[in-house]
């Protein structure tokens, strides 16, 4: 069985910190290892509130909303695009498979270039395990709940005892 991802966003609202998650999404998407791809709305408060987006369907949805009746082709699309393009592979011109695949391009594209905290965004900082293991396994109550095996937090801001040498903490955990 699949395991799911899930990604939260925390600190300034700046293109840098949607280029991340345009980058986590893509690359569970493309890889194919990961059931669901969650966000969690508002950082770390919404991973305890649970308040999450199912991003692979939501970016499914928003594609065939932005491109829909769009005939697109590889000259209309941005440098940036063409890149992920490129990176994705080539499918043979002309196909169905190379207009989702432009597609999936301009679509991560126009996500990593736009300046916001598209999941929302929030201040509030873990504690040190260590110190308060209270909130770690709350978390780890929430990940077995939803399947979620991976975790992306976006931001240092949201675990700032990392910098600090505390590492091994999360390894304890």
């Amino acid at each position: 069985m699949k395991k799911n991802l899930l990604v939260a966003q925390s600190g300034g609202p700046t293109a840098v910190i949607n280029a991340s998650l345009s980058g986590v999404i893509r690359e569970a998407l493309r890889k194919g290892e990961i059931g669901n791809v969650y966000g969690a709305r508002y950082g770390i408060e919404g991973v305890f509130q649970e308040d999450f987006l199912h991003l692979s369907q939501i970016v499914e949805e928003q594609q065939e909303a932005l491109f829909s009746g769009k005939k697109m082709d590889y000259a209309s699309l941005s440098p940036l695009a063409k890149e992920l393009y490129r990176e994705r592979g080539t499918e043979e011109r002309g196909t169905v498979e190379e207009e989702l695949g432009i597609r999936f391009a301009a679509y991560f594209a126009r996500l990593a270039t736009t300046p916001s905290s598209a999941l929302g965004s929030c201040r509030k900082k873990l504690q040190n395990p260590e110190e308060n293991p209270a909130e770690f396994e709350e978390l780890l109550r929430i990940f077995r709940e939803n399947g979620i095996s991976a975790a992306f937090f976006i931001s240092e801001e949201t675990i700032p005892w990392i910098r600090r040498g505390s590492f091994l903490s999360i390894l304890k955990v």
